[in-house]
């Protein structure tokens, strides 16, 4: 097995994303952290959007009108 060495500012959102990314599609793990453990980067509004998804937390309907019958709106 291979071992890599990242140095990154981590301060940086971009490289907390991308390294965030790198380790949540399970190609890599994480040994040890040296110094400070990094920080995670809130999720920006796309990220949490596509988390609600993920979690079932959307809703979908057929129509617009399947949308004010499925609430209880009269048209």
């Amino acid at each position: 097995m291979a071992t890599i060495t990242l140095e990154y500012d981590g301060r940086n959102k971009g490289a907390l994303s991308m390294l965030k990314a790198l380790l949540d599609i399970g190609l890599f793990k994480v040994k040890s952290v040296d110094k400070v453990k990094p920080e995670v980067c809130k999720p920006n509004a796309v990220e949490r959007s596509l988390q609600e998804v993920r979690e079932g937390k959307v809703n979908s309907y057929a129509s617009v009108s399947d949308f004010f019958k499925k609430k209880k709106i009269q048209v």
